[in-house]
């Protein structure tokens, strides 16, 4: 499982802790499924995303998140590292090396919390580098 915790914001309101997970893939039949779910957005939906192959089921999921998330801040929603007025570019979430560390003796910030992967190996946000 990978999972990411950002803090949302709709103009005036206040923020309020969001979790995205993305389950999988796992096989189902002849092709792959990447469950993604959504805790502490009001009536978050889960959907499962299938693909020709493990890849492309991620693929997939990666991309319906970035759209979903893109589409809520084109109606004013702001996203945040937690804790922090560093604002999450979604764009990071397209791109190549952001679920897993490149650089592995590279110092973390304790003050954003790490992504994890289903192995519970640790990341650390690109522009937190």
């Amino acid at each position: 499982m990978i999972s990411l915790r950002i803090d949302v914001q709709k103009q005036g309101a206040p923020r309020f802790p969001f979790e995205i997970k993305l389950n999988g893939p796992v096989r189902a039949g002849e092709s792959y499924r990447c469950h993604i779910e959504f805790d502490g957005w009001i009536n978050a939906p889960y959907h499962g995303i299938k693909g020709n192959d493990s890849r492309q089921s991620l693929a997939l999921a990666v991309q319906l998140v970035y759209s979903i998330l893109c589409s809520f801040r084109s109606k004013g929603l702001r996203y945040y590292w937690p804790g922090s007025e560093v604002e999450f570019d979604l764009d990071q979430l397209l791109a190549p090396g952001f679920y897993q560390d490149e650089q592995a003796d590279a110092p973390t910030r304790n003050d954003y919390p790490p992504i994890s992967n289903e192995n519970g190996e640790q990341g650390i946000p690109p522009n937190a580098r």
